[in-house]
């Protein structure tokens, strides 16, 4: 990912000249201080060009999903596509036990789909 100078990206961010945001920057609005609080350049870079952040995708889905019902768990797997693309064999990851189980849930989806088609040609 090519690297903005800041000015373009906080001008891409608000969708107005750089000056505007040392403005508000000197006004100290609140909008400036969240983003600079909680966003990192890279986040920010990220989002303009993929319209998301990874990590907080991810965390979302940790947060929001923990605990539910193996069911609406493996709804919501099937809605995170990208966690497929989770790097499970790094030690300590703490996405692995979640990564196992939900791979086990699609295993035994698909085993019962089989099965379910093979009574319903049997019907036939």
């Amino acid at each position: 990912m090519m690297k903005m100078d800041f000015k373009t990206l906080m001008s891409k961010l608000f969708g107005f000249a750089a000056p505007t945001y040392y403005t508000w920057k000197r006004q100290e609005r609140p909008i400036i201080h969240l983003i600079a609080k909680y966003f990192s350049r890279e986040d920010l870079e990220e989002f303009l060009t993929t319209g998301g952040i990874k990590r907080l995708d991810d965390l979302k889905f940790q947060e929001e999903y923990s605990g539910n019902s193996d069911f609406e768990l493996f709804k919501k797997f099937l809605q995170f596509s990208h966690v497929e693309k989770l790097d499970v064999k790094k030690e300590g990851n703490q996405n692995k036990d979640l990564v196992d189980m939900l791979r086990e849930k699609d295993a035994k989806i698909k085993d019962l789909e089989a099965k379910l088609q093979s009574v319903q040609r049997a019907l036939k």
